[in-house]
């Protein structure tokens, strides 16, 4: 199937007698010719275009949110809890009120809530309440290669990273929400072949939104009308069709030529 760039806007053709759609048809044929690169004249003049029909399709697309749930504990120091960035590390709503926050589009991603209910201060779970933990350079030794460790100094510990020398810590418990775009197109071609809609967009008509399913954030509904022109036309006794869809020319099948070299279009296509 070859497809060409989306047309540029250009005059009818100026066959004689050649009624409205005929002229269409024609230049739907020359921008399909232009844009293969072949010479318009030997398409268009040696083509006699036979019917032109033009409608409008419908490409409906289906876009939903949804969203999971895991649960998670973090354990922290007083220090590290005073400087958690609310908006960046946690979210500004609490977890019981997750489904508040709905993020614009329909893009995935990742949100961590607070459980405001689950906030423990306890004994540090590293070090025991110690304070310390044993200096991971030196395993507690002392010394490294015959010499005093340089991480802890030779004390063989080194202050507790998890609670920062306190004691004690807080467990946070956690809601980390993830968020997945699905997106589910249809379109109605109206018993054409379904390759030559191939990245027709169209003109979208509408925006519907729908009730979104248990595991659903969000869901809506677009209708794009996506404009299809049908040129079926004869080219050396034999029957061909081009369609000009959403402003672009394509075809599934282009003509060959039984004079000798062969078409230069069907060259351009590999096809002797």
């Amino acid at each position: 199937m070859y497809v060409a760039p989306p047309r540029d806007t250009r005059a009818i053709g100026e066959s004689p007698g050649a009624t409205d759609d005929t002229r269409l048809g024609e230049c739907v044929l020359a921008a399909l010719a232009d844009a293969a690169d072949a010479a318009p004249d030997r398409l268009t003049d040696e083509s006699v275009v036979t019917a032109v029909e033009t409608e409008t399709v419908e490409r409906v697309v289906d876009r939903r949110l949804t969203v999971s749930d895991t649960l998670h504990e973090r354990e922290l120091s007083r220090e590290k809890v005073a400087r958690l960035n609310v908006g960046r590390e946690l979210m500004p709503f609490a977890a019981a009120e997750r489904d508040r926050f709905i993020p614009e589009g329909y893009a995935g991603g990742f949100a961590t809530f607070l459980r405001t209910d689950e906030v423990r201060l306890s004994t540090c779970g590293a070090c025991h309440g110690r304070q310390v933990t044993t200096c991971p350079g030196c395993n507690g030794k002392r010394l490294t290669r015959g010499a005093v460790c340089s991480r802890c100094e030779g004390s063989g510990n080194r202050t507790c990273r998890t609670c920062g020398g306190d004691g004690e810590s807080f467990t946070l418990g956690l809601v980390r929400r993830r968020f997945t775009g699905k997106t589910a197109q249809s379109l109605d071609s109206g018993g054409k072949p379904t390759r030559i809609f191939h990245g027709a967009t169209g003109q979208r008509v509408e925006v519907v939104p729908r009730e979104p399913a248990d595991d659903e954030l969000k869901r809506e509904t677009e209708r794009y009308a996506v404009p299809v022109t049908t040129v079926s036309y004869e080219y050396e006794g034999e029957s061909y069709t081009v369609y000009e869809v959403d402003g672009r020319p394509t075809a599934t099948t282009l003509p060959e030529t039984t004079s000798s070299g062969g078409s230069r279009l069907a060259r351009l296509l590999g096809r002797r």
